[in-house]
């Protein structure tokens, strides 16, 4: 198999996101195995000038290189079309003398004439020891953007030569959610969701450094974040908004560059379920929006703690109901935490119809931090007309 480097031609580039930082598909990092994990060293194609649309083909295969053991289970390496839709590719690993390579091979025929981006998202990409990819070298793995790395290339033309890869540069490049969200007190991360957290997540966009053709990580339109974009909502069924100031960092010579910060005009509930949603109407300059799926480019449920961050004690309160669904023959209660099994039998949930309890059979599952309990009637009947009962719940 023939591997020759991605190199900069007129019609298919090989691009790293800090093209300042010596990092060049001609000039791999040392060999020298560190106390982190490497970068990644280099990416290889084929010897043609664009990447064959067929899987079977070798000269649609892209190469990988790390210094390091990976762990193989890495979710960090993603191949999306320009316009964010995510391409699914096989990934075959071989490590061998603390060296790890990658194959990527797509699972389904590419697209003529089109082009695509490669995204290692550093604090998803780990070695068997737990260490990050720390690609800027300040000794702190993971860290956003800072450590991220994006390439892009084409695939051919229906009639072999090779794809019109960006000649006029056009940013056609789709903002994108780089990690899940956070929380923060006093400016500071942490870990627990108190009651006081305010609540954050990271968007960004990507450019051409058109001197060059390398890409550029930059900020979206900073008059598209706001909360008719981001809102947070208590998750019951009447999704009650939570009223909050959104900020969001545009400029990349700011430490919190490209941070969209949800701050809470009151503290949020105790032990209380809220979801976190972003809308794809946010955009960069060009137009460009967050990739979406009815709209919604994003959301996310998490639970609070009992207390706010300063609190000496949490108080342990009882779990309460925070959600009933009817599901004809079954309905399913929802707790605010998660229960003691050996609390739930039928004694403490069950149904009756006319004053007489219904046999019925139980289920329990836990998600995130609550209880999720649905109770079946055996007989198969609706249960409409009967009531539903939850008792001495400790």
């Amino acid at each position: 198999m023939n591997k020759i480097f991605l190199i900069f031609t007129g019609s298919i580039f090989l691009i790293t996101s800090c093209a300042n930082q010596g990092i060049t598909p001609l000039s791999p990092e040392t060999d020298e195995i560190t106390g982190k994990l490497s970068s990644v060293s280099r990416i290889f194609a084929n010897n043609k000038d664009s990447v064959s649309i067929y899987p079977e083909s070798e000269n649609s295969w892209l190469y990988i290189d790390f210094f390091g053991e990976i762990d193989t289970s890495t979710a960090g390496i993603i191949i999306e079309r320009f316009d964010g839709m995510e391409i699914h590719y096989f990934k075959g690993w071989s490590i061998k003398r603390r060296k790890t390579e990658l194959i990527l091979k797509p699972q389904d025929t590419l697209e003529y004439n089109t082009a695509y981006l490669l995204k290692v998202i550093s604090n998803k990409v780990i070695d068997l020891n737990n260490n990050l990819i720390d690609k800027d070298n300040d000794g702190i793995g993971g860290e956003d953007y800072d450590d991220d790395y994006f390439y892009a290339f084409t695939t051919l033309k229906s009639d072999g030569s090779s794809g019109d890869y960006a000649e006029s540069l056009t940013d056609i490049f789709h903002p994108f959610i780089s990690r899940d969200i956070y929380f923060l007190t006093v400016d500071s991360i942490v870990k627990e969701i108190w009651t006081d957290v305010d609540i954050a997540i990271n968007i960004y966009d990507l450019t051409w450094n058109k001197t060059d053709t390398s890409l550029i990580i930059s900020g979206v339109d900073a008059n598209t974040v706001n909360d008719s974009t981001i809102m947070l909502f208590l998750n019951n069924s009447e999704e009650v908004k939570v009223t909050s100031t959104i900020a969001y960092e545009s400029d990349t010579a700011e430490e919190n560059f490209g941070r969209v910060l949800i701050n809470p005009k009151e503290n949020l509930k105790p032990e209380r379920s809220y979801i976190l949603r972003i809308l794809g109407s946010i955009k960069d300059e060009e137009g460009n929006k967050l990739q979406k799926y009815n709209n919604i480019a994003f959301e996310k449920e998490f639970i609070t703690l009992s207390c706010n961050h300063d609190s000496s004690e949490c108080l342990v309160k009882a779990p309460f109901i925070v959600n009933w669904i009817y599901l004809g023959s079954s309905f399913e209660v929802e707790f605010s935490k998660r229960i003691d099994r050996n609390t739930i039998n039928n004694n403490t949930i069950y149904l009756e119809e006319n004053g007489i309890r219904i046999d019925g059979d139980l289920s329990v599952r836990d998600t995130g931090r609550n209880s999720i309990v649905v109770f079946s009637r055996k007989d198969g009947k609706s249960i409409s007309g009967a009531t539903a009962y939850v008792t001495s719940l400790k």
